[in-house]
């Protein structure tokens, strides 16, 4: 073989080599793509704001089981708690919407005024849950049956007149209401056709706005004192204005409080306090608030860990009777 044959061979097999080294790479092993764990994509940051019409009674109970439920779960929590008008509600809304809350709990009292306002936020990806009265199109709606509710204060209230009365008695009543809100009218109004349903005739002689504010449960107890000076029933909404009236008919030495009864709604801890020591308070309903926000932020953990949308539309809870034959089961705390 002539000299320029083997210089060409050597470069061939040159060649070869370098090609072979090239195309295996190195000796590193290749680093590998993450595998799949299954797992689905990771949960949303879960940003909550809630919206509520007032700090006291049950709101001050659902806020504390709120604010625990949502600790619990790692998620992030904000509140306003004084809203208690719409035009209020709707800046609330806005606000906790355009800072990058992306799950908002709102109190409804009026879903005509708030429906605008939850499907602009909706727009921008926002989920709208309804708090106490249904809108059209919320997410989810956390609510109760008022009229059912009020009926089942009303129920707790006849067994005791029933108890405590004979027939050809007429027991004068005095009912508690709220009208500013639609839902506390109907809760009222199913009160009223529990009472309609005793063996005892039970009279309604006054109905007066007192939810708790403004003192207005003291300013209605007062008044029905020397009004009423009669009336052994009183009925109402919730606690909270119940308590104020129990309290000042109490400073008010109400005669014959062995045959006055006081029932009401929410299960406050004066309000249990009151039962537990006998008087005049007979009777609440127990909405348990801590298992409603529990059950609301559950419901929020399953949604963000999905697609966002929530498997159930509705929430619905009801209370349960409290009176001197279960208060045993509220030991003080």
């Amino acid at each position: 073989m002539s000299k320029k044959m083997k210089r060409l061979l050597v470069i061939v097999l040159c060649l070869m080599m370098a090609l072979a080294v090239s195309a295996c790479g190195s000796n590193e092993p290749a680093e590998e793509a993450p595998a799949d764990d299954g797992g689905g994509s990771a949960a949303e940051e879960v940003k909550i704001g809630v919206v509520m019409s007032d700090s006291g009674g049950f709101f001050q109970q659902f806020k504390t089981g709120l604010e625990a439920s949502a600790e619990a779960a790692g998620f992030e929590m904000a509140g306003i708690y004084d809203a208690a008008d719409s035009a209020k509600k709707i800046d609330a809304v806005k606000n906790f919407a355009n800072t990058g809350y992306n799950y908002i709990i709102c109190h409804v009292d009026s879903p005509e005024q708030l429906k605008p306002v939850m499907e602009e936020v909706q727009a921008k990806g926002v989920k709208f849950i309804a708090y106490d009265t249904a809108i059209e199109g919320a997410d989810l709606i956390v609510v109760t049956d008022n009229t059912e509710m009020g009926k089942i204060v009303g129920k707790n209230a006849v067994e005791w007149v029933e108890a405590t009365f004979s027939e050809g008695d007429t027991v004068q009543a005095g009912i508690l209401g709220y009208s500013s809100f639609p839902f506390l009218v109907e809760r009222a109004d199913g009160i009223k056709a529990a009472l309609a349903e005793s063996k005892i005739k039970i009279e309604i002689v006054d109905e007066q706005d007192a939810g708790g504010l403004n003192n207005d449960g003291t300013n209605v107890g007062n008044t029905w004192l020397t009004q009423y000076p009669d009336m052994n029933l009183v009925v109402g909404i919730n606690d909270a204005g119940a308590v104020m009236l129990y309290n000042s008919w109490k400073a008010g030495n109400k005669k014959d409080q062995d045959k006055v009864g006081i029932f009401a709604v929410d299960a406050l801890p004066d309000a249990l306090q009151a039962i537990r020591a006998g008087g005049m308070y007979r009777g609440t309903a127990d909405n348990k608030p801590a298992d409603i926000a529990q059950s609301t932020i559950d419901a929020i953990t399953a949604a963000s860990e999905g697609d966002g949308t929530f498997d159930q539309k509705e929430i619905v809870f009801l209370p349960g009777p409290v009176n001197a034959s279960n208060i045993s089961e509220y030991p003080e705390s």
